[in-house]
């Protein structure tokens, strides 16, 4: 399985100097290859502080579809700027000759998923306002060849398409931002009642019963044994200790069938802590954490919620490093 961590990573652009400098430390992985795709592109793109995208440009035989996953990007078109938040998205279609690009003008580093049609030949074109300008040149047409399309003289060329590859790139979709914001600290928590298991035994999770015994971390994941969530359980599994000296339980949910989770809460949760089977979706949808466009998957959010059945702390991040040990820092917060 080839992971979003190995593939190889692209840093800056093909335009010359002194046009590459705004887009020099942007960083971009073409997921397309990991999954062999031939009909469309698929880059993740990653712009520091101060980066942008791209030069200005328009596409002449491309559609172009960009989606924000992390962070905050200031859209930049002709017709003027707008913001766009994790959830946001763009599209333009080939031949709209509307120069576009996005600048991050933050302080956090953003992550786009961009998603282009390929053709036989791509012709991506700078407008006039960008160099015409500023160097007295003529508008910028730069032209590559793409990856051959199939004629009618013989089949496409064949290429080893594994399925762990194209679930590596569900996945990055699977680990996008929540739908709408999470519940605000202070909001009173949804109580819950689900099918759960710890290490490999069924029984039935009720939050409040739970909360009778100390706070409780409910955290969401969007499938079980994939990467980032796998790495999530494993992190969780080794706080357990230390969650429990402070008087809390953690409870990890996902739209995962009962069955699936019998083996993933052995497994990877270690039989450390339980996992719920939430296969309606209502408890993620309560909470808010529901993947943008993907609402049959839960975002990667984790809340803790305190003895008195409200929300004492809220944190969502696609990665799954922070997530253990913000929640284990928001519980010892409730002792003090």
């Amino acid at each position: 399985m080839r992971e979003r961590q190995t593939l190889p990573i692209v840093t800056g652009t093909l335009y010359p100097p002194p046009y590459d400098q705004p887009c020099r430390a942007r960083q971009r992985r073409k997921l397309d290859d990991a999954a062999g795709l031939t009909q469309f592109g698929v880059n993740l793109l990653r712009p520091p502080p101060g980066i942008w995208s791209s030069q200005r440009h328009w596409h002449t035989g491309q559609d172009e579809f960009v989606y924000v996953l992390q962070g905050e990007m200031v859209h930049v078109t002709d017709a003027g700027e707008e913001i766009l938040k994790p959830g946001d998205c763009t599209g333009f279609n080939a031949g709209d000759k509307d120069g576009h690009h996005l600048q991050n003008r933050g302080s956090a580093e953003a992550l786009l998923l961009e998603i282009v049609t390929l053709v036989a030949r791509m012709a991506v074109s700078i407008p006039t306002s960008t160099w015409h300008s500023r160097s007295g040149h003529p508008p910028c047409i730069l032209t590559k060849t793409a990856c051959p399309m199939p004629t009618s003289g013989g089949a496409p060329p064949k290429r080893k398409i594994e399925m762990k590859k194209l679930v590596f790139c569900a996945a990055l979709l699977l680990s996008a931002t929540p739908a709408s914001a999470t519940l605000k600290v202070g909001d009173k928590a949804p109580d819950f009642t689900a099918p759960a298991t710890l290490g490999g035994k069924v029984f039935t999770f009720h939050l409040t019963d739970a909360l009778k015994k100390g706070p409780v971390v409910v955290y969401f994941y969007p499938a079980a044994f994939t990467k980032g969530c796998t790495v999530e359980a494993h992190d969780f599994a080794t706080a357990m200790p230390q969650y429990q000296a402070l008087g809390a339980s953690v409870i990890g949910v996902s739209h995962d069938d009962i069955a699936t989770l019998n083996k993933f809460s052995v497994s990877e949760c270690q039989s450390k802590f339980p996992v719920a089977a939430d296969h309606d979706r209502h408890i993620m949808k309560s909470y808010d954490a529901t993947i943008s466009m993907l609402f049959s998957y839960a975002a990667r959010t984790s809340y803790v919620v305190s003895q008195d059945g409200r929300i004492a702390f809220a944190y969502s991040d696609l990665d799954p490093e922070g997530h253990v040990s913000k929640t284990l820092k928001a519980v010892a917060g409730l002792k003090r």
